[in-house]
């Protein structure tokens, strides 16, 4: 089962399905954001934040500021995100897509681990045709 659903959403991707390449970019570019937060990369996350994203020559900056007074502005550097795997599929082989979808949508390591390791999942079959 997992091996088909993982092979579908590769599909989806390299044909860009309903604009998928796009819900995926933004589906890594938030899991990424929010780790850096949980790992305390990131000083934001208490109510009252705010959290803007700018562009300055090239460089993608997530700014967060917090309304009380002494709080410290942190910056993040967010262009890694910008070009990522999923907006650009043709550049990249299958294995590598594979690898980039598995991270994005399982969110505990054994998991992921457990399907990059899965046989079946790497031979990326195909569901037969309905025809």
């Amino acid at each position: 089962y997992d091996a088909l659903m993982i092979k579908s959403m590769l599909d989806n991707v390299v044909n860009d399905v309903d604009n998928v390449r796009r819900w995926f970019s933004a589906l890594k570019k938030g899991s990424l954001v929010a780790a850096e937060k949980d790992n305390g990369l990131l000083g934001i996350g208490s109510q009252g934040s705010v959290v803007e994203e700018s562009v300055t020559d090239g460089v993608s900056l997530v700014s967060t500021t917090n309304p009380m007074p002494n709080s410290p502005t942190v910056e993040i550097d967010t262009t890694h995100l910008r070009d990522d795997m999923f907006t650009n599929p043709e550049k990249y082989g299958e294995q590598e897509l594979l690898d980039e979808i598995v991270d994005a949508i399982i969110y505990e390591p054994t998991a992921r681990h457990k399907l990059r390791d899965d046989p079946l999942v790497r031979l990326l079959i195909p569901n037969p045709s309905g025809d």
